[in-house]
């Protein structure tokens, strides 16, 4: 055997080794993004939470830049937006919410909902604001969910939707800036990354509010209406209206854009 025949499988061995070293370094940033998880619960209403925020971003823009397999990339950039989400999350107090006036009245319906088993639209809530209630998603979801499962309505409101919440927008943005924007490889991952850095999108996207529950819904609309028309597949195809029902029926200003993208894009194909 020639020398230049032994490097190659010596070569194949490190190359090997290698990817090997570089999966556990992948696992093991994965496994600290959920110890930071655990030290935003513990800390969101401590001086410390700020150290604990910043932390939360470090081992997923490794992973993002030194990376481009799903497997790895998108647990992690999921464990982003949760963490992101549970620091809105756990500063509630333990008898619900203490930020806005939305939250409040979206739960006050749905509190109707579950107590009267039927409402009115445009019927219930506080004093002026009775519109809430003409887009009854967000309330018909949460307590479907309470009735099956026996989960208290707070606790689905308050984590439940939240967390639910982040996972689809993760996912959604994931494929969007692909399918859509064009992005890939690092690009596509940095995108999904540095949309989470909003302080805007940590604090009212883990809100109980009709606008946030819509909000993964328009993500997958639009993916889907790409798909629809790149691969001409009826699954795809019925899923558009779908979806689109689902955005129209959880709240009236997020439907705009799907609706309107449907519009332009699907009768041209």
């Amino acid at each position: 055997m020639s020398a230049s025949e032994l490097q190659i499988p010596m070569k194949n061995k490190m190359s090997s080794s290698l990817v090997n070293m570089l999966n556990k370094r992948h696992l093991f940033l994965i496994s600290i993004q959920l110890a930071i998880l655990v030290g935003i619960s513990v800390h969101t209403r401590t001086s410390l939470i700020w150290m604990w925020t910043i932390s939360s971003f470090i081992p997923p823009m490794v992973i993002c830049i030194s990376t481009n397999e799903k497997k790895y990339v998108l647990p992690s950039l999921l464990l982003l937006f949760v963490s992101q989400h549970a620091i809105f999350v756990f500063t509630q107090p333990a008898w619900g919410y203490s930020f806005g006036s939305d939250p409040i009245n979206d739960f006050h319906v749905a509190e109707v909902l579950s107590n009267e088993s039927h409402f009115t639209l445009g019927q219930v809530g506080y004093a002026s604001r009775l519109s809430y209630s003409f887009y009854p998603l967000l309330h018909l979801f949460s307590i479907t969910l309470n009735k099956i499962s026996g989960v208290p309505l707070a606790v689905i409101a308050v984590y439940f939707v939240p967390l639910l919440n982040a996972s689809l927008v993760c996912f959604s943005l994931y494929f969007i800036n692909y399918i859509i924007f064009g992005l890939k490889s690092r690009q596509r991952n940095l995108a999904t990354l540095f949309y989470v850095t909003c302080w805007y999108y940590t604090f009212f996207q883990a809100e109980f509010v009709r606008e946030s529950f819509a909000f993964p819904f328009v993500l997958l609309s639009l993916w889907i209406i790409n798909k629809a028309v790149k691969h001409s597949d009826r699954r795809y195809t019925i899923l558009v209206p779908i979806l689109l029902a689902a955005v129209i029926l959880s709240h009236h200003i997020s439907s705009y854009m799907p609706v309107s993208y449907t519009h332009l894009t699907l009768p041209t194909n």
